[in-house]
């Protein structure tokens, strides 16, 4: 990964984990912020209003090219910073302020409008990224950026139609946005899945606005209706934890035997190389270029790691004539690439388990890395270039409680129409509409009612826990 590529990484970290619903309520705050919401029916036919294209409306085709000509056709449009800086303030406006807005009125063109649109009915999305073919740390992924533009368009058309009370109109936008999500964020990469939920929090935001509106129709079933999880972490582990041989391919499925096919030298600098790369990606140096670029000090490394290499191959399982058979050059090569995939796939395993199953786990396996005992390491490649799966788990966690918290307040105001606007003291009188358990502890959300007011607790994810105020608006 470049050093730009993983700086990218850790900012999308940043800013989902502080991300904040931009109306009424951080659905992750920790101060009690409140939903004000009103009576609504149910929604009949159940499905007549959708988050994302139905089965019938797609259509064949791949939805990256289209979102690839959006930025082509439109170069003037997008090059105008100063528009697309007001753009992005447009979802920080009252309604009332959107209304007035021209920046919001001329958010999202029709041209583009439609060619995004045309993306979302694709049956299908795939970014062609060259893997396999260039090195994993050389991709470059121009699209990351172009998606979250596209997303603020989205955001910006969606919220002055629901300012409008148009929401039919405002649905449809919401779903193309949808769309815009989820074919991000199933991309291959952790940016892809990244990027992904910030968009589709971006989307929450504004779907949350959509609920509290006196005459907005019900969407309980067109949030249960939801892909669930919304996005598939295990699409992008899976190539994470192959990053390894993805960027260097010499390592792929080497063994003690197919070892000797190459000279020590080839493997003292595939070493030399991979340690400068992901040092430069972390901008850390654990071992200086001078070291890694001198013949003497780079014998030196692999001596100094040979015993050491040694002992994890017999843990292994090889031999201890063919260990011994090794040049310390191989021996260490390749028990650094074994110790590499045992850490990292110590932590990636976990992300094919719902988190509050394994969110334990998975946290003790990422400090472990961090504090390997560099007397028994060899090399510590998992803790130079491994990413962090427990932050990507929270990331997605934290989008699925989003999802799960809207898909509650749209079953209260069913609860709500059919009793008189009150608020059940239980979530077990949710039966028209049943709430959706928690995804961080995969049970039901905490609740407690009291003079009228519902509040909604929950666990951190990991910075902040969820606390939440229900109060219906009685009608006139």
């Amino acid at each position: 990964m470049s050093r730009s590529k993983t700086i990218l990484l850790a900012a999308l970290l940043s800013i989902i984990s502080n991300t904040s619903f931009a109306q009424f309520v951080d659905i992750d705050a920790g101060d009690g912020m409140t939903f004000w919401l009103h009576a609504k029916k149910e929604a009949k036919p159940a499905f007549r209003y959708s988050l994302l294209p139905g089965f019938l409306e797609q259509q064949k085709g791949n939805a990256a090219i289209h979102y690839g000509k959006v930025t082509a056709e439109q170069i003037a449009f997008f090059g105008d910073f100063a528009l697309q800086d007001r753009i992005s303030e447009v979802p920080s406006l009252s309604l009332e302020d959107v209304l007035q807005s021209p920046d919001a009125a001329g958010a999202c063109p029709e041209n583009i409008y439609l060619r995004l649109r045309q993306a979302a009915l694709c049956n299908r999305c795939d970014w062609e990224l060259p893997l396999k073919e260039v090195p994993f740390f050389d991709i470059l992924l121009p699209e990351i950026q172009q998606t979250r533009q596209f997303a603020r368009l989205l955001v910006a058309k969606a919220r002055l139609e629901i300012a409008q009370n148009k929401f039919d109109a405002a649905l449809e936008t919401m779903q193309t946005g949808y769309a815009l999500a989820r074919n991000t964020g199933n991309g291959p990469t952790y940016i892809h899945l990244l990027v992904g939920i910030a968009i589709k929090s971006m989307m929450d935001a504004q779907l949350e606005c959509f609920i509290q509106q006196p005459d907005a129709p019900n969407v309980y079933w067109a949030i249960a209706n939801l892909p669930s999880p919304f996005f598939s972490i295990k699409k992008s582990a899976n190539v994470e934890g192959s990053i390894l041989e993805l960027s260097f391919p010499a390592f792929r499925g080497l063994n003690a035997e197919n070892i000797s096919n190459h000279t020590d030298e080839f493997w003292k600098r595939k070493i030399a190389k991979l340690l400068a790369v992901s040092q430069q990606a972390l901008a850390v140096r654990r071992i200086t270029d001078a070291e890694l670029n001198d013949a003497e000090k780079l014998d030196e490394l692999f001596k100094t790691n040979h015993r050491r290499a040694q002992r994890l191959l017999l843990g292994m399982g090889l031999s201890e004539a063919k260990t011994k058979s090794l040049t310390a050059v191989q021996a260490v090569t390749l028990a650094a690439v074994m110790e590499f995939h045992i850490d990292n796939e110590a932590m990636i395993k976990w992300t094919s388990l719902p988190y509050h199953s394994c969110v334990e786990q998975l946290r003790e396996a990422e400090e472990k890395l961090q504090d390997v005992d560099e007397r028994t390491s060899v090399l510590r490649l998992a803790s130079f270039i491994a990413p962090s799966s427990t932050q990507i788990m929270s990331a997605t966690v934290r989008s699925e409680r989003q999802t799960a918290v809207l898909q509650l307040m749209s079953s209260l105001q069913i609860f709500a129409e059919q009793n008189e606007d009150r608020l059940p003291d239980s979530l077990t009188e949710l039966t028209m509409a049943p709430a959706p358990h928690d995804p961080v502890t995969g049970k039901p959300f905490e609740t407690k009612t009291e003079n009228d007011v519902m509040a909604i607790v929950g666990p951190r994810i990991p910075a902040r826990p969820l606390d939440l105020r229900v109060e219906m608006i009685e009608r006139d």
